[in-house]
């Protein structure tokens, strides 16, 4: 369900940018979402195994 909703927005914000300020901000905001993915997934990612650190 999250990720639908996820996706509506990126597609209408996506469209908004694309009209309103052309391909260029649309390619910027489509690699900022991005990089925010990836930026909440590696600190996941470590925080995950250092929690298994503690516990080994």
């Amino acid at each position: 369900m999250l990720f639908f909703a996820g996706a509506a927005l990126g597609s209408a914000l996506g469209g908004w940018i694309f009209v309103t300020h052309g391909w260029i901000a649309a390619l910027m905001t489509g690699a900022a979402f991005h990089s925010v993915a990836l930026l909440y997934w590696v600190t996941e990612y470590l925080s995950h195994t250092r929690d298994q650190r503690k516990t080994a």
